[in-house]
């Protein structure tokens, strides 16, 4: 509590110390390790505007039965933020951004950047493997970040030791082509729009065949 009550920054966003008080460690790391985190966090990006951390102290205060994974996911999370000053340092950073989605519900992003280099930037992360499935791709790639973006360059997955492959990818994305259908034709072309031979008979075969690409895998699953 000490250590985190001389950070200024966090000072700042009027975060309760009851709230603070409530800080645990999980397997993977330990109280201190979460605390010396947050602290550095806030020290690497003082320059930076900060929203929704509260989301960040109530998942590292969670004593729930599944409250493990949750915890273990947010300080992967929030470990990554903290050492990309380089994307991050000085922008717009929102935790667990509340966003639309394509079944006409709102959906939850991880990191979302207004103003980063590039704009609108929407990072979600995944740890460990069955963290990235079948319908995890269906609700938060297909139906969450296509569905909200204007192009590839504003999606990003940042992966630590989960089991997703291109190879998994294009079939999870085969299993859910009525999704792809749904987003529709012009949606679609705009992701790629330099592809002349896209049509709206061939649309969702192209699309799912760009990520038998590694280079195209890559440029968002990192």
């Amino acid at each position: 509590m000490t250590v985190l009550r001389k950070n200024q920054k966090l000072n700042d966003l009027d975060i309760s110390t009851e709230s603070l008080a409530g800080i645990q460690g999980f397997s993977d790391a330990s109280f201190k390790e979460v605390v010396e985190m947050i602290d550095l966090f806030f020290t690497n990006h003082a320059n930076s505007t900060i929203d929704n951390f509260e989301r960040v102290i109530s998942t590292m205060s969670r004593s729930d039965a599944a409250s493990n994974n949750f915890k273990k996911g947010m300080f992967w999370t929030l470990r990554n933020v903290t050492d990309d000053v380089e994307t991050f340092g000085g922008k717009n950073i929102r935790f667990e951004h509340s966003i639309g989605n394509a079944r006409n519900t709102n959906s939850s992003l991880d990191v979302f950047c207004n103003n980063c280099e590039i704009p609108n930037l929407k990072v979600e992360y995944k740890t460990g493997p069955g963290s990235v499935t079948s319908d995890i791709i269906k609700n938060q790639f297909i139906e969450r970040d296509l569905f909200n973006a204007n192009n590839l360059d504003e999606i990003q997955w940042r992966l630590e030791e989960t089991n997703l492959t291109k190879e998994n990818l294009v079939t999870w994305l085969s299993d859910n082509r009525s999704s792809l259908e749904s987003l529709g034709y012009e949606k679609i072309k705009s992701l790629f729009p330099s592809d002349e031979l896209m049509n709206s008979s061939n649309y969702i075969d192209r699309f799912i065949n760009k990520f038998n690409s590694q280079t195209t895998f890559n440029l968002i699953f990192k």
